[in-house]
């Protein structure tokens, strides 16, 4: 994730997950908890991949768009009310398909979740 979507959780991890923040300004965060992983060097978070199974990029939209050529799963959960907002999900879904849906109806919300899996281009 971001620095912006860290700051957006009150500068807590995500539980359960190893959590890595990419800033340009890693002394930000020095005194952080041992549970984040502090990186500046995109090279690194590539990495990522070959000591994890799976690898979640969570946002924001500058990190999206730095990986998205390496996304090959999208999930999506559109919330079908309306908030006030500045920042849109930058990756067009052209290049992907629908995968998995459902639809969920709560009292003061309702959202659809949806998986979306890259297309492989024909060689």
């Amino acid at each position: 994730m971001g620095r912006k979507t860290f700051r957006s959780f009150n500068s807590r991890p995500l539980f359960g997950v190893r959590n890595v923040v990419m800033t340009r300004n890693p002394r930000l965060y020095e005194n952080i908890s041992s549970d984040v992983m502090i990186e500046s060097n995109q090279e690194n978070v590539w990495l990522l991949n070959f000591i994890f199974e799976d690898v979640y990029i969570i946002g924001g939209s500058e990190i999206y768009q730095l990986f998205s050529p390496y996304i090959d799963t999208i999930h999506v959960f559109q919330i079908h009310n309306s908030f006030p907002c500045d920042t849109f999900f930058p990756i067009s879904l052209e290049k992907y398909h629908k995968k998995n849906e459902k639809k969920y109806n709560e009292i003061y919300y309702s959202m659809t979740y949806t998986e979306y899996e890259k297309v492989l281009e024909e060689v």
